[in-house]
């Protein structure tokens, strides 16, 4: 049987990029703080830089080790869309459709998206949102 110490020494091993899309949600951010001072993950926060920021001095977390993309002003966000309609051009998904989805406020389909490219090896969500919601993205 692993003890959850076995794991993180593992993960260790073979650091991964996870991405977190609910960077909103308090428990997602003091996740993603422990994860990078723990250093058994690198971490991308999704969403408003000063929003997060507010968050963060509001909890009192350190979150310096912790990347962070704002996907509404990301300039590779046409690119990405791109690529959102290229996956469902068999549902008839629009550029206009992909970018609202890849700018959504819960930025599920940009975490997925992400994880999809290769920009991440994981995401972690389901904090906020329903698992349906988080499997829709996915």
């Amino acid at each position: 049987m692993f003890s959850i110490d076995q794991v993180k020494e593992k993960a260790k091993g073979s650091i991964k990029t996870l991405v977190f899309p609910e960077s909103y949600d308090d428990r997602m951010l003091q996740a993603a703080a422990e994860i990078a001072r723990e250093g058994w993950a690198e971490v991308i926060l999704l969403g408003n830089a000063d929003v997060i920021e507010a968050k963060r001095k509001e909890l009192g977390i350190d979150l310096r080790n912790v990347g962070g993309i704002d996907p509404r002003t990301l300039p590779e966000l046409d690119t990405f869309a791109d690529e959102l309609v290229e996956i469902r051009k068999k549902k008839g998904l629009s550029r206009d459709e992909a970018k609202g989805l890849l700018t959504a406020a819960d930025n599920l389909f940009f975490g997925a998206l992400m994880v999809r490219r290769g920009d991440a090896d994981g995401m972690v969500a389901g904090a906020s949102n329903s698992t349906g919601n988080v499997l829709r993205a996915g």
